[in-house]
């Protein structure tokens, strides 16, 4: 789809797409996951293509702890280390896809791969980023005791 849209904005006369991407570290031909791979293939089909770009490689949405456990309401519980992912997704009905992607994503993150902290979200916005309970506590329901 994202080569489609490439050649779609060519055709179109497009001269600057932003792009997001992945981190750095987990992309390349032999990435963390399909998702990174296919991330790098858009990047390098994009700059081929002589466009302006700005690839933004956000390390992790807050959206995507939405649907994880909490203990006492509270307590994030992170896919990492030996929690049983594969069963709990499989448990919630993720395709073969979505389960192999959570599970080469967790031992990405588990190795700290992306974990040095910036100032891009103050920078960008103005504003400093939002914790991740108040996400939690705006989305009560996308949470599993």
């Amino acid at each position: 789809m994202e080569a489609a849209a490439i050649d779609a904005a060519l055709a179109a006369g497009v001269r600057r797409v932003v792009k997001i991407s992945g981190g750095a570290p987990s992309l390349g031909l032999n990435g963390v996951s399909t998702t990174a791979v296919a991330h790098w293939r858009s990047e390098r089909r994009i700059e081929d293509a002589g466009l302006g770009f700005t690839f933004l490689p956000p390390s992790m949405y807050q959206q995507g702890v939405l649907g994880l456990p909490r203990i006492a309401g509270r307590l994030l519980v992170a896919p990492l280390g030996r929690a049983p992912i594969a069963r709990a997704l499989a448990r919630r009905g993720a395709s073969t896809w979505e389960i192999e992607h959570a599970l080469r994503m967790a031992a990405y993150y588990a190795a700290s791969a992306d974990a040095v902290p910036t100032d891009h979200v103050l920078r960008l916005t103005g504003r400093p980023p939002r914790p991740v309970q108040a996400l939690l506590d705006e989305h009560p329901n996308h949470t599993k005791d």
